[in-house]
């Protein structure tokens, strides 16, 4: 193989790995903000 054909089976390795991988982690930092938002609007509605 040249290295070209590494670089793109590379590529398409990175495109199937690494995107799902960059939605989960959006969702769970997404998540994790609306948790800690719950969480202040809760202290706010306790005062």
């Amino acid at each position: 193989m040249t290295i070209a054909e590494w670089l793109e089976v590379a590529s398409y390795a990175v495109t199937v790995v690494g995107l799902p991988f960059a939605v989960w982690v959006f969702y769970s930092e997404r998540r994790k903000e609306f948790e800690n938002e719950e969480e202040a609007y809760q202290h706010l509605a306790d005062t």
